[in-house]
């Protein structure tokens, strides 16, 4: 048996050892023009029989060199030698970067480099993505992990299986690869950046890992693969607790906000912990990007062991977190300040409250309106006929006071949102609408007063619709 179809049948070897492809499946695979990606579009072609799949070549001209032309021609050869559908389009690197200036060039790069692939899964009603990474990327990206102080879930971060990302040359390394394009003479582009020493994974390669195997540890390789495979077995069990978990603690969840139960969290382990502030972070922001080890750290601190009765601490950005009560507030890009405002309603209409980015709506109706009204949690309903106008929204004010349904007597606004358990934090963003008289109708989101309630007397309805309110929009605070 030649080397090639060995190659071949460890490759097929390893994709049903560990489940990456499935029958019928129409696999993206990501090529750049270098030896690797080259080498995987190659060597998939020739065992797609065996799976019975499809694959596409896609591929990003990342607009950072002005000869980058000649990567999409070198592929373009070998998907039409092949029979293999090319997708290839340019994306703005450097224009990215200007607008996101904490990133380096190579992290840049690889953001936009992924958003594209997805993209393109998703248009092309993909089944997998297929990246050219091996067994030597994976040392590397091990010391490059460790070196930043990395956790486990960094140092086992180069996955063989991380869906929709599949890695089928990690059975391999550099040299297996560079035989067989030698021998099934495989054209590709050698990226003279891979020799500049500026780069930290270059510096790894080309000085630091030969130093380890010729003066240190001569199997250095095997070793760190052996970790490696251990650290991501810990890794995966730490996450696939840490996802059960979450789907318990997850009180609500929308793209600006996550509220976890405290109480269930604190019992946890300080490593499930961590686990699920990262998870949390990544499903507000979309990456982990500015989440880091003292940030961490000091959370757990406040949660696990001075159990802080209530705080605010900011994780980095723009994700904030706040523990009130039994509960941990995550919130993104939200500004709890807020400006005190009086506005006057005299009419029907549309009202863009803004200082608490909310927009009512008010609407009179009358007894056959009313009756064909389908109620919800957004709607609000007032006897008109008891309110003396014109009416007032505003922020709330220190001794206000609301007569609850059911009660005769008033109570403070203060312990109305202590009884609903509002953060402290949020009650800025409580709006008050109050009547001419000076009698307070309504708390939004929460209470409505008994002297403005609907009785089966009631002739004519002030509806009051919320078509958007902040933070009360979605969240459910206990009634």
């Amino acid at each position: 048996m030649d080397f090639s179809t060995r190659f071949e049948k460890n490759l097929v070897y390893f994709i049903r050892k560990h489940d990456l492809i499935k029958a019928n499946e129409k696999v993206l695979v990501a090529v750049s023009g270098g030896r690797d990606s080259m080498a995987l579009l190659h060597a998939l072609s020739k065992v797609k029989k065996d799976f019975s799949i499809s694959i596409v070549a896609v591929h990003m001209d990342h607009m950072l060199r002005n000869d980058s032309w000649k990567e999409k021609n070198v592929i373009a050869e070998l998907a039409k030698r092949l029979g293999v559908k090319l997708i290839s389009e340019k994306r703005n690197v450097p224009n990215f970067l200007k607008l996101n200036p904490n990133y380096s060039i190579e992290e840049a790069a690889r953001v936009v480099r992924y958003r594209y692939f997805l993209e393109k899964f998703e248009e092309l009603k993909g089944d997998k993505i297929a990246l050219a990474h091996h067994r030597d990327d994976r040392i590397e990206n091990f010391f490059l992990m460790l070196f930043r102080g990395s956790g486990i879930h960094g140092l086992s971060s180069m996955r063989v299986k991380n869906f929709p990302f599949i890695r089928p040359l990690m059975f391999t390394d550099k040299s297996e690869i560079t035989k067989y394009v030698e021998e099934n003479s495989i054209p590709y582009i050698e990226d003279y950046t891979n020799y500049n020493i500026d780069f930290q994974r270059n510096k790894l390669r080309l000085i630091f890992l030969p130093f380890i195997r010729e003066r240190i540890c001569k199997d250095i390789d095997k070793k760190i693969i052996r970790t490696v495979q251990i650290l991501e077995e810990y890794s995966e069990f730490v996450e696939e607790y840490s996802e059960g978990l979450f789907n318990i603690l997850n009180l609500h969840e929308d793209q600006n906000m996550i509220v976890l139960d405290y109480s269930k969290l604190v019992k946890e382990h300080p490593v499930v912990i961590s686990e699920i502030l990262r998870m949390t972070f990544e499903k507000l922001k979309g990456d982990t990007k500015g989440l880091n080890f003292e940030k961490i750290s000091k959370t757990i601190e406040l949660i696990k062991i001075k159990k802080v009765k209530n705080f605010e601490y900011n994780l980095g950005s723009s994700i904030r977190i706040f523990k009130s009560y039994d509960r941990l507030f995550f919130l993104k890009n939200y500004n709890l300040t807020l400006k005190g405002f009086n506005y006057k309603i005299d009419r029907e209409g549309i009202y863009n409250i803004e200082e608490a980015d909310t927009i009512l709506e008010l609407k009179v109706l009358n007894k056959f309106d009313f009756d064909k009204l389908r109620l919800s949690k957004e709607v609000v309903i007032f006897d008109c006929d008891k309110i003396k106008w014109p009416i007032f929204i505003r922020n709330r004010k220190a001794g206000d006071r609301i007569k609850p349904i059911g009660l005769k007597g008033h109570k403070k606004v203060k312990k109305v949102l202590n009884e609903m358990r509002i953060p402290r934090w949020l009650r800025n963003k409580v709006l008050v609408l109050q009547d001419s008289s000076g009698k307070i109708m309504w708390i939004s989101g929460f209470r409505i007063s008994e002297d403005f309630k609907v009785t089966q007397d009631t002739k004519r309805f002030l509806l009051l619709r919320i078509m958007r309110g902040g933070i009360f929009d979605n969240y459910e605070f206990k009634r």
